[in-house]
């Protein structure tokens, strides 16, 4: 089985702040929030901006809502 990792666990190893990462793809802090709380759900283009950022292969990251922080 593959391992994947969350979108705050990603965010975090890459060494980014939440600020950091919503500066540069251009959302707010709190849409970024959502996406890490599992609220909400990036759509493709914007999960693959995350991968490239955080330099995590798209299958590496688990995008689900019940993978994300509560």
């Amino acid at each position: 089985m593959i391992m994947r990792l969350n979108l705050a666990d990603c965010r975090e190893k890459a060494g980014l702040s939440l600020k950091d990462v919503s500066k540069i793809l251009k959302i707010g802090v709190k849409t970024l929030e959502k996406y890490e709380a599992g609220v909400i759900s990036p759509k493709l283009d914007l999960g693959w901006e995350m991968s490239m950022l955080y330099r995590v292969p798209m299958g590496g990251i688990n995008f689900s809502l019940d993978a994300q922080r509560a």
